[in-house]
């Protein structure tokens, strides 16, 4: 009788140490279940501010895209046939220099 008691007295421990684990294995996915939901807050969705969003940040938000629209068909230029400002340079009277003089 002394095996048989000893066994189910291991048993028991086992048991024990089992139902152990399963709440510390429940704790832990509720708690890795908790910091995947906060790692995906930043701080364009609330009052959260830039400095605490990590070594995550988004590299493309609206103030570093320069334009989202595309090419246009169109020329930026001003009216039809106006030529607009240019700078020409126009001497008044040209300087001959002669080196042999």
């Amino acid at each position: 009788m002394g095996l048989a008691t000893a066994l189910v007295e291991t048993i028991a421990a086992l048991d024990l140490d089992e139902t152990a684990l399963e709440r510390e294995t429940a704790a832990l996915r509720d708690r890795l279940a908790a910091l995947e939901r906060s790692a995906t807050f930043d701080s364009t969705a609330g009052s959260k501010p830039p400095s605490r969003d990590g070594l995550n940040k988004k590299t493309t938000t609206l103030k570093h895209i320069r334009s989202q629209r595309g090419p246009f068909a169109k020329p930026s230029d001003g009216q039809p046939g106006h030529i607009g400002p240019t700078l020409t340079v126009t001497p008044n009277h040209i300087v001959d220099h002669d080196p042999t003089a």
